[in-house]
């Protein structure tokens, strides 16, 4: 048998399957409740940074949500700290806004 080919003259296969076990959950990547949250809050920090500038007045209310849940979580999952820091920046960019609005009208 050759080394490249599993299979004999006759077409039949002598791998050995014995090793794989397409059921077996053991080298799974299982996903933790952090995993959901930090998207969450990712989500909501992008929403916040999109909404700072044309309608700040929605934007500030989104940047503190995304600081508050991003705090309790930004330890423990990467995308809740992208999310944490994005609710920081929306919370600056949407103040500046409001600001900058007001000194405008």
């Amino acid at each position: 048998m050759d080394k490249d080919n599993p299979y004999d003259e006759h077409g039949s296969s002598h791998i050995n399957n014995d090793d794989y076990h397409p059921y077996d959950e053991s080298n799974c990547i299982k996903k933790s409740k952090s995993d959901d949250r930090g998207t969450i809050v990712l989500i909501v920090g992008i929403g916040a940074i999109l909404l700072s500038i044309p309608f700040a007045i929605f934007g500030l209310p989104l940047s503190i949500v995304a600081l508050v849940m991003g705090s309790k979580i930004k330890d423990i999952s990467n995308l809740a700290q992208a999310g944490w820091i994005l609710g920081i920046i929306g919370i600056v960019v949407s103040s500046l806004s409001i600001i900058i609005s007001f000194m405008i009208f």
